[in-house]
């Protein structure tokens, strides 16, 4: 099985998953945001990190979003929403990341569930 992991080198929990990931015989390629290129070509989408094809990847967890430009950050998450349309799973997909990062919009969510919210 093939993994590939967002998120930053070094990080103890990037390096816990890769350690956990060897012992099970898997591949876990750490990949940092800022290395994610893609492109749509005659032959269809690419998205590469690096050496790593994404596309060939069984799965993708996404551990963290670095701060980047408006432009960096939508590039960021229309990549992962088009890895999970081409079928790549992805554990913290691009729709769970939104919430997280984008605080109004949880607000609002929570309180359309009826939740109170300051």
């Amino acid at each position: 099985m093939k993994l590939g992991i967002l998120g930053q080198a070094g990080q103890w929990h990037c390096d816990d998953l890769r350690r956990a990931a060897a012992f099970m015989g898997m591949e876990l390629y750490s990949i940092p945001f800022e290395c994610l290129r893609s492109s749509v070509e005659t032959n269809g989408l690419q998205v590469h990190a690096n050496e790593v094809d994404l596309l060939s990847c069984d799965g993708i967890l996404v551990r963290s979003m670095p701060n980047g430009s408006l432009n960096q950050i939508v590039f960021r998450m229309d990549a992962l929403a088009q890895l999970e349309l081409k079928g790549v799973r992805t554990i913290n997909n691009a729709r769970s990341i939104e919430f997280c990062i984008d605080k109004f919009l949880t607000l609002c969510r929570l309180q359309a569930a009826g939740l109170p919210v300051p």
